[in-house]
């Protein structure tokens, strides 16, 4: 192996290294406006999981939405146990009457 490969290798394992280190939350909390506005241009899409979701809920027990969003399923399922990491997102949630955890799974060791 050549001096470039290795250095490109080293690199390589930097950046890797560097991207790992970003909460991925960081995200959502920088594009929550647009996350709500896919879901209003693309109704269809959202009718469709939303189905899809409803059907793979049990007709008993308790339910728990990990990564709640905005309570765009929460709310029309009835889902009670909610957890968002995305401050932004909680904030929204809450403001709809749900009760949200916040978490960062990111961070969990």
């Amino acid at each position: 192996m050549g001096k470039g490969t290795k250095k490109s290798e080293r690199l390589f394992w930097e950046v890797i290294k560097e991207i790992r280190s970003i909460p991925k939350i960081s995200l959502f909390e920088k594009y929550v406006e647009k996350y709500k506005e896919w879901f209003m241009e693309n109704r269809w899409v959202y009718g469709a999981k939303l189905r899809a979701v409803k059907a793979m809920i049990p007709t008993s027990g308790r339910v728990v939405e990990i990564g709640v969003g905005t309570g765009r399923f929460a709310k029309p399922l009835g889902i009670k146990i909610d957890v968002e990491p995305s401050i932004r997102m909680r904030e929204i949630t809450q403001k709809q009457g749900i009760h949200v955890l916040g978490y960062e799974g990111e961070r969990a060791k």
